[in-house]
């Protein structure tokens, strides 16, 4: 049986189970690099680009993401991610401002494309309106607008900035909770810190800082190392769903601006 005959004969469902776990966990091609070296100049608001592998136990293939944070000519900073494996893309885009220290999302944009078919969810945040609104599978939403809200993919930075404080001694709490709008609804999001942990990676051997997040129906485990000398860039997640099955994004390579 050749490659090609192998591939087309992959479960639709599992395939697309793959894809919507790069979409959820940071989604992040370059040659492989040799690890970057820590730089003092650097912090969480240093333009990036990091470059993963994403790999499910069901299935014999491998996907790649990449991450890039770069900021823009208006002075806003924008992240974005894109996922890739076999037919199915995504992408995701978050532009934020940083005001008076806080990252304070401005707008939001997700389109996943597979087999022909497209799903899109995009939100604008209107902090003196305090609300936000958008559209999730072509239905318009509103919602009400609190203080420190995030978006899908800005809430990584508030989990790095608040780690950060964390090892700086600005912080003795041993859980970090963020509020953030996901498709068209608040939620909140609780995440235990559990201590440093040494992992072996694509990029390297690191030492990280450990999270796990907190879910109510402990159905779902997610874990994510962050790298402790390189501005907690995040290095490695874990889920492994209610079925006992796993999916694992680790860093393959990474470059800040000013390396």
């Amino acid at each position: 049986m050749s490659s090609r005959q192998s591939t087309q004969r992959l479960p639709t469902s599992l395939i697309i189970t793959l894809i919507f776990s790069l979409a959820l966990f940071f989604n992040v091609v370059f040659t492989h690099a040799e690890p970057a070296q820590p730089n003092n100049n650097t912090d969480i608001l240093t333009p990036y680009t990091a470059n993963y592998t994403a790999n499910h136990s069901s299935l014999p293939i491998s996907g790649s993401a990449q991450r890039t944070l770069s900021k823009l000519k208006n002075g806003n900073y924008q992240l974005k991610q894109t996922a890739s494996a076999l037919v199915a893309t995504i992408t995701e885009t978050s532009e934020f401002q940083l005001v008076d220290g806080n990252i304070q999302p401005q707008n939001y944009q997700y389109n996943r494309s597979s087999f022909s078919k497209q799903k899109s969810t995009e939100m604008t945040f209107n902090w003196a309106a305090k609300q936000v609104t958008g559209i999730h599978k072509k239905e318009a939403f509103h919602l009400a607008l609190d203080a420190g809200r995030q978006d899908s993919l800005s809430y990584q930075l508030v989990l790095r900035k608040k780690l950060k404080q964390l090892m700086a001694g600005e912080s003795a709490h041993d859980s970090i909770i963020i509020p953030l709008v996901d498709k068209d609804e608040l939620e909140t999001h609780t995440y235990a810190v559990l201590g440093a942990e040494t992992i072996k990676i694509p990029a390297g051997d690191f030492e990280c800082l450990k999270l796990k997040r907190i879910r109510k129906d402990g159905k779902r485990e997610t874990t994510i190392w962050f790298a402790k000398a390189h501005q907690l860039l995040i290095t490695k997640i874990l889920q492994k769903g209610k079925d006992g099955k796993t999916y694992e994004l680790a860093l393959k390579d990474f470059k800040f601006s000013n390396n």
